[in-house]
């Protein structure tokens, strides 16, 4: 199925089921080896690259393989794999192969992916990790654009979600009942059914690359000004990621990756007026990504 669309629904619902079972094989350490050294990494390529129906679910297993995996992450940039990515991310061919788009998954799984390459390709691989921050200089800051998209449609929803959120805390408490914890864990699930954590994906990318790299911080800076928004609306959601950071670290690292976060969240703050300007040379991504071991949940 890497050239060609399954020829029925039942061959269709087939191929989605052999991706899932690869997905929940590839949770184990030892088994993303095996898969890695079936060349599984380069078959995903070429299916993302062919955009046929096999794509969505493609591009879900790379997520999978590539977390909390730096020396997955480093195989997909050497393969090369880097142009096949952010082809997607850019959506090239979705008119064409619509059979091969999921577009709201595909979000998600997409800046995932390249979540965990910053994450994951810090002080050792920093030639690598410099690599995926340069993509998004390329072709007059097209990636930029694309990651301003997904921001003002995620937030939007967001905010469509908050406002039938108080409309049914307002009516709650009207009728008398009381607002628990069961409560603001249901209306939380609201939230992140509005692509809540796809937002907050896209915001984390959004502030690395902004401390990368001067220029691309001035280009953000403009296209959020155009959406009648700012940097302080990321600055909101980043903050808001590190309070939710749940339990699937110790807690320690928890604590580790939420100082983090917060850092990175400050860094989108305005400096002081007597500050010098920030160098536009890309900083160690050491002070960017988390430290090996302490990688973010991104699995939603």
């Amino acid at each position: 199925y890497k050239k060609i669309n399954p020829p029925s629904m039942d061959e269709e619902e087939f191929l989605e089921n052999v991706f899932d079972c690869l997905c929940v094989v590839c949770v184990l350490q030892e088994n993303k080896k095996y898969f890695t050294q079936a060349e599984g990494l380069k078959l995903l390529q070429i299916i993302i690259k062919n955009k046929k129906f096999g794509r969505k679910s493609a591009i879900k297993l790379l997520d999978y393989v590539m977390q909390n995996d730096a020396k997955n992450c480093r195989r997909w940039v050497n393969l090369p794999g880097l142009g096949t990515l952010f082809a997607a991310f850019m959506k090239k061919g979705s008119l064409k192969h619509k059979k091969g788009f999921d577009d709201e998954k595909d979000d998600e799984h997409l800046i995932s992916i390249i979540t965990t390459l910053l994450q994951e390709l810090e002080v050792s691989e920093g030639k690598l990790w410099s690599r995926v921050v340069d993509k998004f200089r390329e072709n007059d800051y097209e990636k930029v654009e694309r990651l301003l998209e997904l921001h003002e449609s995620y937030l939007m929803k967001l905010r469509r979600a908050d406002y039938q959120i108080e409309l049914q805390k307002t009516n709650a408490i009207k009728n008398g009942y009381e607002i628990t914890e069961s409560t603001e864990d249901y209306f939380q699930m609201q939230r992140l059914d509005a692509g809540l954590f796809t937002l907050q994906l896209v915001d984390y990318v959004l502030a690395v690359i902004c401390r990368a790299h001067a220029s691309t911080r001035v280009k953000v800076e403009t296209l959020l000004n155009m959406q009648d928004g700012s940097l302080a609306d990321v600055h909101k959601i980043l903050v808001g990621y590190s309070e939710s950071l749940g339990t699937a670290n110790s807690e320690e690292k928890t604590e580790h990756l939420r100082k983090k976060l917060r850092s990175l969240a400050d860094s989108l703050l305005p400096p002081p007026a007597n500050s010098v300007a920030a160098d536009s040379s890309s900083p160690s991504p050491a002070s960017i990504a988390p430290a090996s071991g302490d990688q973010m949940d991104t699995t939603g």
